[in-house]
């Protein structure tokens, strides 16, 4: 059965905002790179980060990365990557990157999609987003640097 993109946030997103646990939900249900704060009722929330087909161009992909603030927050790194197919128009399929290239020629002339801009905006690309630490991961951190003697930063 087909849901909806409102669907499925009507129905997701407040499972995932009922646990403080989850910092982002990361998904591909537009096929446009965007980015959206959603809040939950004490102030706190979750990132989510919605990121475009490889089918799509202009074919790229999202690196995210959590990174530990040590200040009771975390920053979540979101980083677009293109990758090295060609478009040199030979439509050659001799090698990955050959292949990779004419894959980027199809998804560059669709003609369905010539109005449409799915990188999304430059705000929702490489970016670094702050999202309070979950209370449990800050009761964690406390008790492995007491175990260590450490930070808990780095290893």
């Amino acid at each position: 059965r087909y849901i909806s993109v409102t669907g499925v946030q009507t129905c997701a997103l407040p499972i995932l905002l009922a646990h403080d646990c989850v910092i982002a939900w990361i998904n591909g249900h537009t096929h446009t790179n965007q980015v959206w704060a959603r809040t939950r009722a004490d102030g706190t929330g979750l990132w989510e980060i919605n990121t475009a087909s490889h089918i799509d161009w202009p074919q790229q992909s999202r690196i995210i990365e959590v990174a530990d603030n040590a200040d009771g927050t975390l920053s979540i790194f979101t980083t677009m990557l293109d990758h090295a197919g060609l478009l040199d128009g030979a439509n050659r399929t001799d090698s990955v990157l050959a292949l990779a290239g004419l894959s980027r020629d199809l998804a560059a002339n669709d003609w369905q999609a010539q109005t449409e801009d799915l990188r999304g905006e430059t705000t929702a690309r490489n970016l670094e987003l702050l999202v309070k630490a979950p209370a449990g991961y800050v009761a964690a951190r406390a008790d492995r640097s007491g175990r260590t003697g450490r930070s808990g930063r780095g290893a």
